[in-house]
């Protein structure tokens, strides 16, 4: 989530990889974005407390992820 003034997802080192198609660049910024949310989630039930159980079942993983 991001706030108002917030810029958008920044994938720089992807992006300017040459040996990456096109399709390539779209699957590697996929992977990534899944990561961070999975990273995200692990924090969330480290800070809380939570078994990662508690985040599985309110926040299932999406097909990309």
């Amino acid at each position: 989530m991001r706030g108002i003034k917030d810029s958008g997802f920044k994938t720089q080192a992807i992006n300017e990889d040459m040996s990456l198609s096109e399709g390539e660049k779209v699957d590697a910024k996929v992977r990534l974005m899944g990561q961070v949310i999975r990273d995200q989630k692990q924090i969330l039930a480290d800070v809380l407390g939570m078994g990662q159980a508690f985040y599985s079942k309110r926040y299932p993983p999406s097909v990309c992820c």
